[in-house]
């Protein structure tokens, strides 16, 4: 029985593995992704600081504050129960609102009710531990070594302490809800009493957990006040063999050798709020999480799980689990002349493919959270879908990384919104089709705080994401049962919500709110960007697929009297009547990013409006908080740079954010954080202070504008420390390794317009090469880049396209594949590929064999890496030793990091 079905797109990876390149010439994928593997000298004191593992729907992260813990989550594990709301303002009501922030604050405001903080929010399952020998009172705890092996997502952890040297292999199955920890070498002398035990940290919004045992199996089963309920279970295999038997039989008497003789059987039991099994010597461990409502035997399920499980075995499932990521791994290829850099890209894509493959999807923190110190058990923003980016930035890299096929999670989760979607603009407009909320759980029903509620870029957002998947993969069946269903939806809710404005001539959103501001200006910037591709889209699908002409000719009419993007002066701003320098987090270049709705090169006079628009986002965000120079805020502010200087070409502008992102961001375990922390001398940050230049910022919150000193003090942003282990504790974020996928993606090739551009943000110092990315079309493409010349490329296509190649070999005569030579004197390249043509261009002919010109890395030992940046900060990727780990750290901190 497999728990995670292999979704359609995973069929399709599975069966074109051979057309890869390093497939067909036996590359040696387990030797090159050790190099890459994870590795702590150091135990994780917290989930946060955990090592991930997980398959999408069950995941696990382990920690060892003391003794080996494993904190479990699953993806459909919520509480449901949503908040009430008074009465709801009426569409009309409304539209006569005065557009100036306090009175619609207020007026919006009163439709909350009581319970408005009661938000829907995911609940970690609870906690495994393995407690080895004497309790804590009695005994130090074990050396702890760790390496997580990227080739087959199993994490091995080596303990040490005097004469007790277990090694603790664990892995989440990739296709099953199973996790299995198998512990070997466990020690007669010190370890004679083990036990394997369930509990779950109180949750005031919750009751308390109920523990249960039989035989080898124990568990916890979880009720919510809504009827929703889960069963925590795992059963204990012992399997023999003990470490230090002879040398116990030496040094004890003969009357205690029993004492150590590994179990036989398994007597679980409960302890007050544990359940706990005692187990002497080796053992195995099998855990699942079965969740749901209504008259399902949760218990029985999960013991079915559990029985297979066991009958299969260890090494079975291993070797089930170890095919599915040897298959994840081939399908693409990048080299980074940095190896930590490198090691991020395939601990990412680990990371985004161990928790994005569950339906539902992960929310705002992905499955990489665990009980926090705080009365409340809510996660940050409660852990929920915020869908003005957050949501979906982590499809984003997906099909640029050539896994596409890691989306239909969560694509599926915005299908299964589209009821609650509908009952949206019913209820709260009156018109049909669907109103995606600014922020929601499951049900796709809007929860947020009213004065939230009329941010309407949700809907248009996820049609830009289904829309861009299918020009990257040109799967029809896609665009028939997943996308478009949501495409028709949204352009019906607009079609109606849109009104008409006589004098201009123009349809106009005269009741919206651009993302994260309070106010109700018209023609939200955002909103009018992601809307119009939407509309776009959804004409041009009902004509591949002959569905809705009727919404197809409305969609058209729209588009030919669609109002102006909004600006003031000669800088964009966030909505009509709104001045630029109103605060405005999320940016109004959605046009330039994600849309692609021009080409720069194209449009010179676009291009400046851009360049002022961009250089006006970079000043808020900054904070001098820090030993030199500025930082940028958090990851949504990096996000909303980023793209637009990868868009612009603004190569060393692009890298700065990249870098900027792994400074404050980046965990040791390779996951990173939505806030970011800066590890600064005090006296040298406040004495910065001095370098904030003047400015003033329109907000929200009443009418007096902010000073640039308040904002860039860092008061308003909480995160400066002097302590080192600044990173342990803050929580990741699910879209973390998917914007740093992004932008290194999108620094080795774009393509938008028709234009294909290599190593359009990369700096010049540095050197790359990648295997079988994909662009739209669907197109593979390859290449390389040494000492900024770049030595070939490689394209092949799935059907006939036209490409224009931005030519990195101006006035050099180019060599072909099918033996033609190319005058390529221009700027660009223009390339007419058939149906499954693969062509390769080089400036030599002996190029053309470009697969003798790769360089992977090799003969690397996987280790962590100290990533050093010119200004003196600095970030591990793993942990080294204690000595070593802190040393960097405090060296950075004295601003005396160096150069890189």
């Amino acid at each position: 029985m497999t728990d995670i079905p292999m979704p359609r797109y995973d069929r399709i990876l599975h069966n074109s593995l051979t057309e890869t390149a390093h497939a067909a010439t036996g590359f040696d994928w387990e030797s090159y992704l050790a190099q890459h593997d994870l590795v702590c000298e150091m135990p994780s004191r917290c989930w946060q600081d955990a090592t991930a593992l997980g398959n999408g729907s069950l995941a696990a992260l382990a920690q060892e504050p003391f003794h080996l813990e494993w904190t479990i989550n699953k993806n459909d594990v919520w509480d449901y129960r949503h908040p009430s709301f008074s009465r709801r303002h009426t569409l009309e009501e409304l539209r006569a609102l005065a557009v100036d922030g306090e009175a619609f604050m207020r007026h919006m405001a009163a439709e909350n009710g009581p319970d408005v903080g009661r938000y829907p929010s995911p609940k970690t399952c609870g906690q495994l531990r393995i407690r080895f020998g004497l309790d804590a009172a009695f005994a130090p705890a074990h050396r702890v070594r760790k390496r997580l092996r990227l080739h087959d997502a199993t994490l091995v952890t080596h303990l040490s302490k005097h004469l007790s040297e277990p090694t603790v292999t664990s892995f989440v199955c990739a296709q099953r809800d199973i996790l299995v920890v198998s512990v070997r070498d466990v020690s007669a002398m010190v370890a004679f009493v083990n036990h394997a035990e369930l509990f779950r940290m109180r949750d005031p919004d919750l009751p308390d957990a109920d523990p249960g045992a039989d035989g080898d199996t124990f568990w916890l089963e979880q009720r919510f006040p809504d009827g929703f309920r889960y069963v925590l279970m795992a059963q204990v295999v012992p399997t023999g063999g003990s470490a230090n038997q002879d040398l116990f039989r030496q040094t004890v008497d003969a009357q205690w050798w029993g004492t150590v003789e590994p179990s036989r059987r398994i007597e679980a039991k409960v302890e007050g709020g544990y359940a706990t099994a005692p187990v002497a010597g080796d053992f195995d461990l099998y855990l699942t999480v079965a969740a749901g409502r209504g008259d399902t035997d949760l218990m029985a399920v999960a013991r079915g799980r559990l029985d297979e499980a066991v009958h299969l075995g260890v090494d079975a499932l291993h070797a089930e689990h170890r095919r599915w990521w040897a298959a994840f791994w081939p399908v693409s290829r990048v080299g980074l002349s940095d190896p930590a850099l490198e090691q991020l890209w395939y601990l990412s894509l680990y990371h985004l493919a161990s928790t994005l493959r569950g339906v539902p999807v992960a929310g705002l923190c992905g499955l990489w959270f665990g009980p926090l110190d705080t009365p409340s058990q809510r996660l940050p923003w409660n852990g929920w879908y915020t869908m003005d980016y957050n949501a979906q930035l982590p499809v984003m890299p997906l099909c640029r990384a050539n896994h596409p096929e890691l989306a239909e999670g969560t694509f599926q989760t915005v299908l299964g919104m589209l009821p609650g979607a509908r009952r949206n603009a019913r209820y709260l407009y009156g018109f049909p089709g669907a109103c995606f909320p600014v922020s929601s759980d499951p049900s796709g029903e809007q929860l947020g705080s009213a004065p939230y509620r009329l941010i309407h870029v949700a809907g248009p957002f996820w049609c830009v994401m289904l829309w861009q998947h299918y020009l990257h993969t040109g799967d029809t069946d896609f665009l028939e049962t997943v996308a478009y269903p949501v495409l028709r939806e949204v352009a019906t809710f607009f079609d109606h919500y849109l009104q008409w404005d006589a004098t201009d001539g123009c349809y106009h959103l005269t009741a919206s709110q651009h993302p994260e501001l309070m106010r109700l200006h018209p023609d939200p910037m955002a909103t009018l960007a992601l809307l119009k591709l939407t509309l776009q889209a959804t004409a041009t699908a009902c004509g591949l697929l002959g569905h809705d002409a009727e919404l197809a000719a409305h969609c058209h009419h729209i588009l030919t009297h669609y109002p102006p993007y909004p600006v003031d002066g000669d800088l964009l701003a966030p909505a009509r009547g709104l001045p630029a320098n109103f605060h405005n987090q999320m940016g109004s270049l959605q046009a330039l990013f994600p849309c692609a709705e021009f080409d720069p090169e194209s449009d010179p006079e676009l291009r400046k409006r851009c360049l002022r628009e961009f250089e006006r986002l970079d000043f808020w965000p900054r904070s001098y908080g820090c030993n030199q120079g500025h930082v940028v805020w958090n990851a949504n502010f990096i996000y909303v740079n980023a793209t637009a200087a990868l868009r612009l070409g603004l190569a060393d502008q692009a890298w700065f954010y990249m870098e900027t992102l792994l400074k404050l961001n980046l965990k040791p375990n390779g996951l990173l954080s939505t806030n970011g922390v800066t590890l600064a001398d005090n006296a040298l940050a406040r004495a910065n202070l001095a370098n904030i230049p003047p400015g003033e910022c329109r907000h929200c919150h009443g009418d007096q504008p902010l000073r640039s000193a308040e904002v860039m003090t860092g008061r308003l942003y909480e995160g400066v420390t002097e302590n080192l282990d600044l990173r342990d504790t803050i929580c990741p974020a699910l879209e973390g390794s998917a914007l740093y996928l992004l932008l290194i993606g999108e620094t080795l090739l774009q393509s938008q317009n028709g234009v294909l551009r290599l190593f359009p943000a990369l700096p010049v110092t540095q050197d790359a090469e990648f295997v079988d990315l994909r662009v739209e079309g669907p197109t593979w493409v390859s290449s390389q880049r040494i000492g900024g010349t770049v030595t070939f490329v490689r394209l092949r296509v799935a059907r006939a396209l036209r490409w224009k190649l931005r030519n990195p070999w101006p006035g050099v005569p180019l060599w072909r594949s099918d033996g033609r030579r190319l005058d390529a004197a221009g700027s660009q390249i223009e390339l007419n590929l058939e149906a499954g043509e693969c062509l390769v261009l080089a400036p030599r002919p002996e190029n053309l064999a470009w697969e003798t010109l790769l360089c992977p890395r090799k003969d690397q030992p996987a280790q962590p890496r100290l990533l050093r940046f010119a200004d003196g900060m600095a970030a591990w990727l793993g942990k080294p030793c204690h000595i070593a780990y802190y040393a960097a750290l405090e060296q950075a901190r004295s601003g005396r990091g160096g150069q890189h």
